[in-house]
């Protein structure tokens, strides 16, 4: 589609809908230093009735905060659009939209989700260039909030949380690929719908939805296709895979977590699995065998020689890490239960580090196994729980402390407990 084009789409999009909040009007802005000629020209193709424009340039982007008419009520649109101040080019534009707009899609995959009881505080619909059009609800209950990401067909695609009142979206602008990342989409997914692009690094990640599912597709610093992986349940396991996994010595760990994983040299399931004795990862190729699993997709290796390139300037994430966990090496990235999570490899084995939306460190999660307890938190454990079994064991790092999570169970009973270094239940 040709850039005028998406333009139109944009615009068109956004006075799709009918009813948006109308407060904090801004008066127009007759001053536009440091707005180039090339974005208020775009910016008049695109927004032509736009009225109380306010203008803004951060980094190497001209942002026009405006309102537009809507169309259907007349109410008017609190909208924000984003231009390459260099180029005109628009990239971004991000609309507080009511609750009556929100497509019927999405409600559905709300309400069937785990913050379903949650009340939604705010609603966002943010269009960005050569992107799938995503609706962001702000979700909270008690003193935590979410930011739910979903495409217009309710697939839930990003969670994040402690993003803060000033978020802008600045950081959701898409990079762009080199071409050969973006055709080999094209022909290996040709119905797929790019919701996201990444680079971390030096690597890119391409997130598609695809077939009704979201993908996430990574691409080395040559821009050649690593793997693909997605997510998937119990129940959508093909039998093969399922009956491999309940016929070997995992079968009593409680799986945590499946992802399909697509590669140059095959097609493998990865199970994250939890016991007493600790975690394990392990991948059940197509055909059923099982294998423990590698830390770094394609190696052998545990701390695996693969050198590494700065990832985003500025990142608080990785600064932390550095200094931190010295040494560790970034396996993966992800996002789980609204935190950013950071997969790493230190003192020899796996850790999950864990921030929130503004980047700030939350908590540090590491596997540790029962006989690996101080003994004065073993026998804290057999004395207040006698007649339970410990399930899983987790080391937790965190600003106001460090202390061991363990999941008990009891017949169909399951509790969790903190418990400090020195045995004190917490």
């Amino acid at each position: 589609m040709k850039k005028f084009g998406l333009f139109l789409l944009a615009a068109a999009s956004l006075n799709a809908f009918a009813s948006c909040d109308d407060d904090d009007r801004h008066e127009s802005n007759p001053q536009r230093n440091g707005v180039s000629e090339l974005v208020v020209k775009t910016f008049n193709e695109m927004y032509p009735d736009a009225k109380n424009i306010e203008w803004e340039v951060k980094n190497e982007y001209a942002i026009a905060e405006f309102y537009s008419p809507s169309g259907a009520q007349g109410d008017d649109e609190n909208t924000k659009a984003w231009f390459d101040n260099t180029l005109g080019d628009w990239a971004m534009t991000e609309c507080d939209i009511a609750s009556s707009a929100i497509p019927q899609a999405v409600l559905t995959a709300f309400g069937a989700s785990e913050y379903a009881d949650w009340r939604i505080d705010d609603i966002d619909m943010v269009l960005r260039n050569g992107m799938e059009l995503v609706y962001v609800l702000e979700v909270e209950q008690g003193e935590r909030d979410i930011d739910l990401y979903y495409s217009e067909d309710g697939v839930l695609v990003k969670s994040i949380s402690g993003l803060g009142d000033n978020y802008d979206y600045s950081d959701f602008i898409p990079k762009q690929p080199t071409g050969s990342v973006t055709d080999w989409i094209s022909s290996n997914y040709p119905d797929a719908r790019i919701v996201d692009i990444d680079t971390d690094d030096g690597r890119t990640e391409i997130e598609i939805i695809d077939d009704g599912q979201l993908r996430e597709v990574l691409f080395n610093t040559s821009g050649s296709w690593l793997y693909t992986k997605t997510e998937v349940r119990w129940s959508r396991l093909p039998s093969a895979i399922s009956q491999a996994f309940q016929a070997s010595e995992y079968r009593d760990y409680h799986i945590d977590d499946i992802d399909f994983y697509q590669t140059e040299s095959g097609e493998f399931y990865r199970f994250d699995l939890e016991s007493r004795d600790g975690d394990v990862k392990i991948d059940i190729a197509t055909d059923g065998q099982i294998t423990p699993a590698s830390p770094v997709i394609g190696t052998t290796d545990p701390n695996p020689n693969i050198p590494e390139t700065p990832g985003v300037v500025g990142s608080d994430y990785r600064t932390f890490i550095e200094s931190t966990y010295p040494g560790a090496r970034i396996l993966e990235r992800d996002y789980d239960d609204g935190y950013l999570e950071i997969e790493i490899w230190h003192d020899g084995r796996e850790k999950n580090v864990y921030f929130d939306g503004s980047e700030n460190w939350v908590f540090t999660k590491s596997d540790c196994r029962f006989r690996d307890l101080p003994e004065v938190v073993i026998n804290s454990i057999n004395s207040q729980y006698a007649h339970y079994e410990v399930d899983d064991i987790e080391l937790i790092e965190s600003p106001s402390g460090t202390w061991y999570a363990i999941e008990l169970e009891r017949g169909d009973r399951d509790i969790n407990i903190r418990i400090d270094a020195n045995g004190t239940i917490l």
